[in-house]
C-alpha cells in the first residue's frame, strides 16, 4: 500500500513539475499597438500606461510586467516630447544608464545596434538582484527591456530569449 501512495505522490509531483515547466514555455508575442516594437514573453504581461510630468516635459510611459517567482520581466517604452532628449542618442543612452544604476553597481555595459538603432546591453546589481537591461533609442522613444533575478543565480535561457527577441517594427 505504501508503494502505491509513494508512486501516486511521485507521479503527482512529476506531473505538477511538468505542467509548470510546460506553462513557462508558452511564449507569446507582446506588440503594443503603435509602439513600434515587439518582444516575446513567457506569459501574458500586466500592462500599465501613464503620463508623467518630468524635467523633460510630459512623458508617456507604458509598462508590461510579468513576474516569475523571484524573477521578473519588464518591457517598457517612453515617448518624449520632440526636443526633450539630447540630440545625440548615445548621450540619451548614457543618461538612461546613469538613471538605472543609481543606488546600484554597474557590472557591464555593451554598445550595440538593434535594427539600426543605437542600444545598450547593461548588467547591474541592485538590492540583492542582478538586473539585465536592453535599452534602445529611436527618435523620441526610449525602449527598455529588463530581466531581474536574485544575485548568485545563473543566467537563464528565458532571460536571453526575452532580451534577444526585441525588434523594432512599423506601427
Amino acid at each position: 500500500m505504501s508503494r502505491i501512495v509513494c508512486f501516486a505522490v511521485g507521479l503527482t509531483v512529476a506531473l505538477a513539475t511538468w505542467a509548470g515547466s510546460a506553462a513557462a514555455q508558452q511564449w507569446q508575442e507582446y506588440k503594443p499597438a503603435g509602439a513600434g516594437y515587439r518582444v516575446e514573453m513567457p506569459g501574458k504581461p500586466a500592462v500599465t500606461e501613464r503620463e508623467q510630468q518630468t524635467p523633460a516635459g510630459t512623458v508617456k510611459f507604458s509598462f508590461a510586467r510579468l513576474a516569475q517567482g523571484q524573477r521578473g520581466l519588464l518591457a517598457s517604452h517612453a515617448v518624449y516630447q520632440a526636443g526633450a532628449l539630447p540630440a545625440d542618442p548615445e548621450q540619451a543612452l548614457d543618461n538612461a544608464r546613469d538613471g538605472a544604476t543609481k543606488g546600484g553597481k554597474l557590472s557591464s555595459e555593451k554598445r550595440l545596434k538593434v535594427d539600426g538603432a543605437p542600444a545598450r546591453r547593461i548588467v547591474l546589481e541592485n538590492s540583492g538582484q542582478v538586473v539585465n537591461l536592453l535599452v534602445v533609442m529611436k527618435g523620441n522613444t526610449l525602449y527598455q527591456l529588463l530581466y531581474h533575478q536574485p544575485q548568485g543565480g545563473e543566467p537563464t535561457p528565458d532571460m536571453e530569449r526575452f532580451l534577444s527577441s526585441f525588434a523594432l517594427v512599423k506601427g
